[in-house]
């Protein structure tokens, strides 16, 4: 598991940057330049109150911001602020920091706010959502200067004269391009406290006023060049009553951008390779062996290897819970034939779900609230539950009896509440197993929140649980009760967390009693092809968990004048967002940069695979209409491409992909004409002509090498 970032080493460190690379090949270098490149800090400390009854994995940041952040790039750490609070030199790492406390009941309150405005006066940036968490008036002079200082530097007064008599308040403005989101406010405000704005720096999107106190505007949602703050109410909508759903009040993109200074830096995006959406897939092994309506004498396993894993060519991690297979535990010898039919497959990668499918991981788990009737999923006579036969033992056995040589189980599934400890995560790193579950993404007409969709992971310990795309079928057939279709649904979670933001990776998530009905089984057919229709790169489970990985890792350096930045152990996630889409990357300048494209959601911009660190250096404004010129680029590619090598006659590179593949090339020489040239996988359905844009479309392509040759 990578190590925390340390961003204080590369403060003011002056950068030698040579081999600017021209684009497609490497080895090919122009004159060095020197610039002076600081780092950029992605990382954002989230405090919470225990004593309000929240943990690291279950306040309000975790739930409502730490996806938005996510999306923004930013990696979010949590801390309790009833424990010793980190020391300069463990701050010096944070962009920000973050807190959203439902009351002013902090217990240690002086420590809190000694201890605040030392970061805020060290330069680290400060959002408040709710309440400062103190009450300023009960604290002794010297702290309530202190508090003071902070909203100070927010730019902003706190004059109290708290109400929640509505009828006397009104609103004062209103920023349509920051608040009613995705819910409108009340008609009526719901509270007032007072806050005046210090200074004209401060943007304001949301004041009240009272219609006894004339005159006195209170500044509620705001930011500053030194963070931002909602005060109250005035962030989140959230229901009473079950199922208890939550909305934007304000726009949390926009909200964070302004507060932390974000709109134009480059965002680590592990959703995109090459321009393309990411998609995986995988199965939790729950009744691989279950009865099905579908055919007689089969097994839901059978089912779903015949109607979905070799009927469409898509990358699906496969998994299974080992008691169900094993003979020395409750299965059977035509079982691991099955399993092993199935793990056989080309397009199916090996998982465990563990050996009992536990439901829950915490021995001291209150299962009195719950609906588990006891820790395993699968009863195994004079079996105990135990970490090692759960992970070690399920894994080996996967490896050792059921798949290929070629393909050890690399991949755990974790099972019942998808809850574990640091200890079970730690015993996953220890073994190199990507981990994956949890999450439960949904996002659609019921759920019309990007509250519902869920971070990249969740970290317990210093470890990491990495989070599903989507949500699986049993969540959309209220647990398996029905409706049986309910999956196809998923679909519109799949697209809102696509469009307008390309939040999540699409995910086909699901287990094996999908295998049980006729209907269930047409609504996975229906996703798989929806899915297939669309433009992605499709990948296994492991791939995508490597990219997230390197998305923690990664490292951000740039030039102060905005027009050069560095990204540096980037590893496996290639691809750098820009929101600001009006520059265009000099390829000519940049190194291990293979291309990009200009997308509505932003500028998407492809690292070369295998480099340690890559330059994306800006055309200048008056080249950005003549960057296609530079010679061949990538635009988009539906896998990953290597070794790419370009000159006005020859282009040649390695690709890797799934099914069909496509690479689509730019900065092409319009109408020129191509053809396959040398032992490449083109096929004969390649365009041979450049469109009058540049672009050049090379369809269907097989893994191996492409190499085409202008005629």
């Amino acid at each position: 598991m990578s190590a925390p970032l340390n961003w204080i080493r590369f403060f003011t460190i002056p950068l030698i940057i040579s081999l600017l690379v021209i684009p497609g090949s490497p080895n090919r270098t122009q004159a060095a330049e020197t610039v002076r490149m600081e780092p950029v800090s992605r990382r954002i400390l989230a405090l919470y109150d225990s004593n309000e009854g929240v943990t690291a994995d279950t306040n309000t940041i975790v739930e409502n911001c730490q996806t938005i952040l996510n999306y923004l790039g930013l990696v979010v750490d949590y801390q309790d602020v009833n424990q010793p609070l980190p020391d300069h030199k463990a701050m010096a790492g944070y962009r920000g920091i973050l807190t959203w406390f439902e009351s002013d009941g902090i217990k240690n309150s002086r420590g809190y706010l000694s201890w605040l405005d030392k970061q805020i006066r060290r330069g680290t940036k400060l959002v408040v959502f709710g309440s400062l968490g103190v009450t300023d008036k009960n604290l002794p002079a010297e702290f309530q200067q202190l508090a003071k200082a902070i909203y100070a530097h927010l730019g902003l007064e706190h004059g109290g004269d708290f109400t929640n008599q509505r009828m006397r308040l009104r609103y004062a403005k209103k920023d349509a391009a920051m608040v009613g989101f995705e819910r409108a406010y009340p008609p009526v405000p719901m509270q007032y406290e007072q806050f005046f704005a210090l200074t004209p720096s401060v943007k304001t999107y949301l004041s009240l006023t009272r219609t006894d106190r004339p005159g006195d505007e209170s500044v509620v949602v705001s930011t500053s060049p030194s963070g931002g703050m909602i005060w109250g109410p005035y962030m989140l909508w959230r229901e009473a009553g079950p199922p208890y759903r939550r909305q934007w009040y304000v726009n949390p993109f926009v909200f964070f951008s302004q507060a932390f200074d974000l709109a134009s830096l480059p965002k680590p995006d592990p959703t995109t390779l090459n321009g393309r959406r990411i998609a995986f897939s995988h199965i939790d092994g729950d009744a691989f062996a279950g009865f099905t309506e579908v055919r007689d004498n089969a097994m839901c396993a059978d089912i779903i290897r015949d109607r979905i894993l070799t009927r469409y060519p898509f990358p699906v991690t496969v998994s299974v819970i080992v008691a169900e297979i094993d003979p020395s535990a409750k299965g059977s010898e035509k079982r691991v034939a099955l399993a092993r039919q199935i793990f056989a497959l080309p397009n199916v990668q090996p998982a465990s779900h563990a050996y009992s499918h536990p439901f829950y991981w915490d021995p001291n788990f209150d299962n009195t609230q719950a609906d588990y009737p006891s820790q395993y999923g699968m009863k195994i006579p004079g079996y105990e539950f135990d970490a090692g036969m759960e992970i070690d033992y399920s894994v080996r056995y996967i490896s050792d009896v059921l798949a290929p040589p070629s393909k050890p189980c690399r991949v755990f599934l974790w099972t019942g509440n998808c809850e574990p400890l640091a200890v079970h995560i730690k015993r996953c790193d220890d073994l190199g197993l990507f981990n994956m579950n949890g999450g439960d993404t949904i996002f659609d007409a019921v759920f019309d929140s990007y509250t519902g969709v869920a971070p990249l992971y969740r970290q317990v310990g210093g470890h990491y649980q990495y989070y599903t795309g989507q949500a699986n079928e049993n969540i959309l057939t209220n647990l398996w009760e029905g409706p049986y279709y309910g999956f196809r649904e998923i679909i519109t979670t799949m697209q809102r967390t696509g469009t307008p933001r390309r939040i999540k990776s699409i995910d086909i998530y699901y287990h094996f009693y999908s295998g049980q009905y006729e209907a269930s089984v047409q609504a996975l057919e229906t996703v798989y092809q929806w899915a297939l229709d669309q433009p992605i790169a499709p990948m296994f489970t492991s791939a995508y968990i490597q990219i997230v990985k390197s998305w923690l890792a990664c490292r951000l350096l740039a030039d102060p004048s905005g027009g050069r930045y560095q990204v540096e152990n980037y590893g496996q996630c290639l691809t750098l967002r820009f929101d600001e889409k009006n520059r265009v990357p000099d390829l000519g300048k940049s190194r291990n940069v293979l291309g990009f494209v200009n997308d509505p959601q932003g500028l998407y911009v492809h690292l070369a695979p295998g480099g340690s660190s890559a330059e994306i250096v800006f055309a200048a404004p008056s080249k950005q209409a003549s960057a296609d010129g530079s010679g061949p680029y990538l635009r988009q590619a539906s896998g990953w491409v290597r070794d790419f090598q370009s000159t006005d006659k020859h282009i040649a590179f390695q690709f890797e992909g799934f099914g069909n593949g496509m690479v689509e090339l730019a900065g092409m020489p319009p109408g020129s004409h191509w053809q396959p040239a040398g032992n490449t996988k083109a096929s004969s359905a390649i365009i041979h002509e450049v469109d009058k844009q540049g672009r050049l479309v090379l369809s269907p392509l097989k893994t191996g090498t492409v190499e085409i040759r202008r005629r």
